[in-house]
């Protein structure tokens, strides 16, 4: 079954029309979490999906991108798509402002590999070409993780949660884009989602850093 992406046009009335469908290019591996953001800075919505994949899919070339790219047109539709390297094999994605420019960047999984990267965003050129810096965690392989960006410390600096079926690890942010990577798993759980905000109103909660 090939893979879509509906767009859902909202009707004011608490409905929504599917206006149109994009078939994603690719094998059996699948895409896995995605998100909406302006990636190249043109003031029009774009949308990234992790890119699963099989070997078979990217013969000869020793790694599956992790990220599929979709263009946005500003019409509510988007392009075919490409490819775009963060690693191998993407399971897991999420937003989060690492360097402080003000500019969304992406965290990737790779489930290959067992890495987090950072795929930095920029104003003349989009993603960066490569990643700025990949970090190794205990992940899972083949399966979806969870990625949850904020401050986890209260420093002003954006961290990483990295929530698998080995517990939850805490890659804490030492800014301009680079992480401190974690010493050892900080919750033993077998873990699939986690939720954070300030249940007991004492103003540490894991929202967007406060920059001094």
């Amino acid at each position: 079954m090939a893979a879509t992406i509906r767009s859902c046009w909202a009707g004011g009335d608490g409905t929504f029309i599917v206006k149109t469908e994009v078939f994603l290019t690719g094998g059996l591996g699948g895409y896995g979490p995605s998100v909406i953001t302006d990636y190249d800075d043109d003031g029009v919505p774009d949308l990234i999906a992790t890119n699963e994949g099989t070997p078979s899919d990217f013969p000869g070339t020793g790694e599956i991108p992790s990220l599929f790219v979709l263009k946005g047109f500003g019409d509510r539709t988007f392009n075919g798509g490409k490819f775009v390297d963060a690693g191998n094999s993407g399971l897991g994605l999420t937003l989060g402002d690492f360097t402080g420019d003000g500019r969304q960047d992406l965290a990737i999984y790779n489930g290959m590999s067992s890495t987090v990267a950072l795929k930095l965003a920029s104003s003349t050129t989009g993603l960066t070409s490569v990643p700025a810096a990949r970090y190794g965690v205990v992940g899972d392989y083949h399966l979806f993780v969870t990625l949850l960006s904020g401050d986890v410390n209260g420093d002003g600096t954006r961290d990483l949660l990295v929530v698998a079926h080995a517990g939850v690890q805490v890659l804490l942010g030492t800014g301009g884009g680079h992480m401190r990577a974690p010493a050892a798993t900080e919750i033993q759980s077998f873990s699939e989602d986690l939720k954070a905000t300030d249940l007991n109103h004492d103003g540490f909660g894991f929202g967007d850093p406060q920059r001094r």
